[in-house]
């Protein structure tokens, strides 16, 4: 009875196997489709944080440039002050003298407050408009504070002109050291409006201004009445003001969009930047693309199924998959390289042919510069990934009938067939620069990159050489590459 039972079964799956072999084929044909559009989504998500990443470096320079151009004034304003020959001039020539640089700034009041608060010189009249700013935040921080350096206030409203803005100033000192007044440029808000108006984000998008105690100082798409706001309770403002930089997905509390958002400090500024779009916007083409990727996989799926049971391919089916096989077992899974027994057979034939033809044959052995403690710093899944990356960039290095593969842990190696010395050495010059172009950080390295060090030998086989000896030589002059400080080429 139980060999009946099991005669049962196996001719069962002989008469049915064919239909579980579509069947999973079917499910890996789904799974694939699957690990694509997934795929695609990260790819889709990470080119628009890219790109907010750009428009971020840029606008972060910009302003950068122009508040240091600011204090650049102030501070000029404040020692200036401190020249008693300044004094001496006539009002107009002082005016003119302090505040010669001014002009072109866009600010909508700079100001000479005295010890008390009082206006003492006016950027825009020689007769101070008069005016007391005693109350401000930025009087009473340099009233307090001696080294308090160039100071950013909120935003407020300016009592000369009754425009918003912030104020960028300076502690003045008298000779002796003691509080003396406060230099200040008044630098309204639409300035800094006029700086993000032209970034385009998309429909959805916007791009925003925060003072690193979560007040909003620009915004576009631009809301008037939430300038000046404190946004420091918000769950999106507060998870900015927490790092120096990084991105989320959130929601706006000003219009209910959902975004992703990427910031970033301002060096040396308290500025929190922000750059963001719609995730339904950017995601709306990678949905079409879902959508025709599945039809296409529920088409292709059941074409599969149709031909496979018309036309009983069982037999090239078998064949795929023994080949399939074979190729991964020739294959290096990481870097997709032949492994080391595939390079060994190859390279056993391309030596016999260099014997016959009397040709010269070159072999490079390379390795990883401080991978161990790449991986000690960065973890083993970017250890994985710098692999994947110098085998790529070995593949794309070499030429036609070239052979390479990784030989074991970060080591790689590379016969050259009918190449002599010098041809070699520019060979492995290129590689290595290929390598460095990656700009792969690593903080252990000395060189603050990922960098390859390679040894190159070569020489003219002839009949009872041993291939084997020509790599041994090379692993010497990669051994020699390590101890002169790595990231070179050593020719045996």
């Amino acid at each position: 009875m139980v060999h009946a039972g099991k005669g049962w079964m196996r001719a069962f799956f002989r008469r049915h196997y064919l239909s579980f072999g579509i069947g999973i084929v079917v499910m890996a044909i789904v799974a694939l489709s699957y690990d694509l559009a997934i795929r695609d989504m990260g790819n889709q998500r990470q080119r628009a944080e890219d790109s907010s990443r750009n428009l971020l470096t840029l606008l972060a320079r910009d302003l950068g440039t122009d508040f240091a151009a600011l204090d650049t004034i102030l501070t000029g304003v404040a020692k200036g002050l401190n020249d008693p020959l300044v004094w001496e001039m006539v009002p107009e020539l002082r005016h003119r003298v302090i505040f010669s640089h001014i002009s072109s700034l866009e600010v909508s009041a700079i100001l000479i407050l005295n010890r008390h608060g009082d206006i003492v010189m006016d950027g825009r009249s020689v007769v101070p408009r008069p005016g007391n700013f005693s109350d401000r935040d930025y009087f009473r921080v340099h009233m307090g504070e001696t080294d308090i350096g160039l100071y950013v206030s909120r935003p407020i409203l300016n009592r000369l002109n009754g425009t918003m803005g912030v104020v960028l100033s300076r502690r003045i000192d008298q000779p002796d050291g003691d509080f003396g007044g406060v230099a200040a440029v008044h630098v309204p808000l639409s300035s800094l409006y006029d700086r993000v108006k032209v970034l385009d984000l998309g429909k959805g998008g916007d791009v925003t201004i925060f003072r690193d105690d979560g007040s909003l100082m620009a915004r576009k798409p631009m809301v008037a009445e939430e300038l000046g706001r404190d946004f420091s309770r918000t769950p999106n403002v507060r998870r900015s003001m927490m790092r120096e930089a990084g991105s989320f997905d959130g929601t706006s509390v000003i219009d209910g969009v959902r975004r992703h958002y990427t910031f970033t400090r301002v060096e040396g500024l308290p500025l929190i930047l922000s750059v963001s779009y719609a995730v339904d916007e950017v995601m709306a083409p990678w949905r079409e693309n879902v959508a025709i990727q599945t039809i296409v996989t529920v088409l292709l799926c059941t074409c599969l199924f149709l031909l496979l049971v018309m036309f009983r391919r069982e037999l090239r089916l078998r064949h795929a998959a023994q080949t399939r096989v074979e190729n991964l077992a020739r294959t290096d899974e990481l870097t997709q390289l032949p492994n080391r027994r595939a390079f060994r057979e190859r390279s056993s034939v391309a030596w016999a042919e260099a014997i016959r033809q009397g040709k010269s044959v070159s072999a490079l052995f390379m390795d990883a510069d401080l991978f161990k403690k790449y991986n000690d710093t960065y973890g083993h899944g970017m250890g994985d990934v710098l692999l994947r990356s110098i085998g790529t960039t070995l593949a794309a290095s070499i030429r036609e009938g070239d052979i390479a593969a990784r030989y074991g842990g970060e080591e790689f190696v590379c016969l050259l067939p009918g190449t002599a010395p010098d041809e070699a050495l520019r060979i492995a010059e290129r590689i290595r620069d290929a390598i460095l172009r990656l700009n792969v950080p690593h903080e252990q390295n000395p060189y603050g990159i990922a960098t390859l060090s390679i040894g190159v030998a070569s020489m003219v086989p002839s009949e009872g050489d041993d291939c084997d000896a020509l790599f041994r030589t090379a692993d010497e002059a990669l051994y020699q590459a390590k101890k002169t400080g790595r990231n070179r080429v050593c020719v045996a």
